[in-house]
């Protein structure tokens, strides 16, 4: 590179001079036309500020394996603490990233001055040794946020404190709002950078186009939230001259880091990529993308650098990669790769080929090879590996609960059939014996399912299913793992009921209260029961064996006047439980109504020729005695007794005042009822009456008796007594 430029601001020709001596003209241009009014004064900060200065072309990237950059990095206020430190993480990254490539590295800072405030620089060092990567990355980590005073942007000092002919690309990382110019505190600059002025940007675009036309490259790379502004970005542009991706954002700085890696390497890179697959005994691949297998690059020769990490697993695809750095554009060497065993594979194979397809020899040793590494070249090998069969098996047990194994008849057997992807096997099981051991060695991973195919019938027992534990096994390595099929029988049992039906009487004369009393018997227990006529059949709340007979017998029942007990009938007389059955028994009381009657016998003066005519003689108009003898000739109790008495001769009429001791009488009982009469007034004539009881049964009903007297007056002077 040359030390003269050619300067393509406006109005000055394409005369060789040196940069000093630009700088020094234009400097005092800017003065006179700003004191002839023919600059105007800076917008506030914020506004677009437009220079009168053309930007000059932008070199292209070089394309050849070792290239030389300087990082300048932007100290100022307006990037903030954030940006500060993002800045030098990413400059740190990228250096990680050339390192063995014959790239040399200057570090160079601004803020109001170049350097900035309490930093200083680092000129062009190599980084293809370790002692030079570590002298980079101490200057970055050294660099330290100048005074609050001393913040500004100064573009122009930050890129023409770069000496010129020395590199090939300049990454200039600020946030886009150059504020200051030249030397501030110098020459009457008293500007340390408090807004954007137009002699600022035009002085940026003055030092960029000195780097620019020395053969330097210029990558602006933004930082802060000013960048997203078209502001910060037009500005950007004056100093590259370029809007096709020239500006780098440092957003997200693992993408920042890959592509200024990717810039500045790009000619001397290699990589190696490994995919991995697994291949059965017969070399069919059973897994074209294995994940998880991890590589390691060593070893590598002289001028071939590896780049971090050297370990790396392979990812969802089944894929590695490792990178490498070259220290000449035409270096050729080697590079080891290992595979980490993994148990219960053994490694097969790896087939390698270069970027152009082409096969490349190897002479693979326990999972370890040898590859080609040159610049810019890249490597492809597919490593198969081959899972080695490891296999176990299974055993099957028997246990039966709810029935005691002696009960299962002689030759009967539980009969299983296993089953796994490509087989199965049946088994033969009896309970209470060892257990059954698969003859099968099966691969370690195969599942196994069971099911029962059959069991023997069990007398008296329902079969209540079986379950295996587990339900499946996934085979071990070297073991046989335990399955137990447990059968469940449950004895058969139903129940029975009991309902009451009463015959002969009304329910509703059962008094309030009173229940019918049944007890149910079998061989081992009983239960006792309380029924009701007319209520619902009351259920057992026993279940009981098939089979067990039951018994009833009735041990009270209600008494109901008017009526007699007449003994009762269980239909059937008794039951056989029979399996999920609720067998009915019905209790049949039968009552008898008692008979009911009442009798009445009527006597004159107490003389029992009154029961027939002519009757008893009497005294005419003489009073006549009337007795009324009632028994209660029935089996029930009588109520409500009642006498009356019809005079049938000579005249019709009632007698009245009839009285009686009592009103209700019990089975057998009498009482004697009483009234007085007058006798016919005159002789011989005749006396004729009717008497009738009545009463009330128990039922409601009405029981009667009539009885007639007689009794005659004599004829005049024949009276006797």
């Amino acid at each position: 590179m040359g030390g003269v430029w050619k300067s393509s601001v406006a109005g000055v020709g394409a005369t060789s001079i040196s940069r000093e001596v630009v700088r020094t003209v234009l400097a005092f241009l800017a003065i006179l036309m700003l004191a002839m009014g023919m600059i105007a004064m800076a917008p506030s900060a914020g506004a677009q500020v437009s220079p009168n200065v053309v930007p000059a072309d932008n070199p292209p990237m070089p394309e050849r394996c070792g290239i030389d950059i300087a990082l300048v990095f932007d100290l100022s206020n307006s990037i903030g603490d954030d940006g500060y430190q993002s800045s030098k993480d990413a400059g740190a990254a990228v250096v990680d990233g050339l390192y063995g490539s014959p790239t040399k590295v200057g570090i160079y800072n601004f803020a109001s001055n170049a350097p900035a405030q309490n930093n200083g620089s680092l000129s062009a060092t190599s980084v293809q040794d370790q002692a030079g990567l570590d002298t980079v990355k101490v200057a970055i980590d050294g660099l330290v946020r100048p005074s609050y005073e001393r913040g500004g942007t100064n573009w122009d000092k930050g890129l023409s404190q770069i000496p010129l002919d020395t590199y090939d690309v300049v990454y200039f990382i600020t946030d886009g709002q150059p504020t200051a110019y030249g030397n501030p505190g110098s020459g009457g600059n008293d500007d340390y950078g408090s807004a954007v002025n137009q002699i600022d940007v035009n002085s940026a675009i003055l030092s960029a186009n000195a780097l620019k036309n020395s053969g330097t490259r210029i990558v602006p790379v933004g930082v802060g939230a000013d960048l997203q502004q078209e502001t910060s970005q037009t500005y950007l542009e004056y100093i590259s001259d370029d809007d096709d991706g020239t500006i780098v954002s440092v957003s997200d700085y693992a993408a920042l880091v890959e592509r200024l890696k990717e810039e500045v390497t790009k000619f001397c890179r290699g990589e190696i990529e490994i995919i991995k697959q697994i291949i059965d005994g017969e070399g069919n691949v059973t897994d074209p993308t294995a994940a998880g297998w991890e590589f390691s690059a060593s070893e590598a020769t002289s001028g071939i650098a590896l780049i971090d990490p050297t370990t790396s697993n392979t990812n969802e695809n089944g894929v590695a990669v490792f990178e490498y750095n070259t220290d000449g554009p035409d270096r050729e060497g080697t590079i080891k790769i290992s595979e980490t065993a993994k148990d219960g594979f053994d490694f097969q194979s790896v087939v390698c080929r270069d970027e152009e397809e082409n096969p490349i020899d190897l002479n693979p040793v326990n999972g370890s090879f040898t590859v080609p590494a040159t610049t810019a070249g890249a490597v492809y090998c597919t490593v198969s590996n081959r899972e080695i069969p490891e296999t176990g098996t299974f055993s099957l047990n028997k246990v039966v609960e709810g029935v005691s194994a002696d009960l299962i008849p002689d030759g009967e057997t539980f009969n299983v059939t296993a089953t796994w992807t490509d087989g199965s096997e049946d088994f033969t099981l009896t309970a209470g014996a060892e257990a059954a051991v698969s003859t099968n060695s099966l691969p370690v991973g195969t599942v196994v399912t069971f099911s029962e195919t059959s069991q023997p019938a069990i007398e008296g027992y329902s079969f209540g299913g079986g379950v295996f534990s587990p339900e499946s096994v996934t085979i071990v390595k070297d073991e046989t793992t335990a399955v137990t099929l447990t059968n469940t029988y449950s004895k058969d049992v139903g129940t029975f009921s009991l309902n009451k039906v009463v015959e002969g009487v009304s329910a509703d004369l059962i008094p309030d209260g009173e229940t019918f009393n049944v007890t149910a018997t079998w061989t081992d227990g009983s239960e006792d029961f309380t029924l009701t006529a007319g209520a619902e059949a009351a259920v057992s709340t026993n279940s009981l064996p098939v089979g067990t007979v039951v018994t009833f017998s009735e041990t009270s029942q209600p008494a109901i006047e008017g009526y007699s007990f007449g003994g009762g009938v269980f239909s059937p007389e008794s039951v056989t439980i029979v399996k999920d059955e609720t067998t009915a028994v019905t209790l049949t009381n039968t009552y008898e109504k008692l008979p009911s009657s009442i009798s009445i016998v009527k006597t004159i003066n107490v003389d029992d020729a009154s029961h027939e005519s002519p009757g008893v003689e009497v005294k005419p108009g003489d009073q006549m005695n009337v007795e009324y003898l009632v028994t209660n000739a029935g089996e029930t109790t009588l109520t409500d007794l009642t006498v009356t008495d019809q005079v049938l001769f000579p005249t019709e009429s009632v007698v009245e005042g009839i009285t009686c001791d009592v009103t209700e009488l019990a089975a057998g009982e009498s009482t004697t009822c009483s009234a007085t009469i007058a006798a016919p007034a005159g002789g011989g004539e005749q006396h004729q009456n009717v008497a009738t009881v009545t009463a009330t049964t128990p039922t409601e009903e009405e029981v009667e008796d009539e009885d007639e007297a007689f009794a005659n007056t004599p004829a005049v002077g024949g009276f006797s007594v």
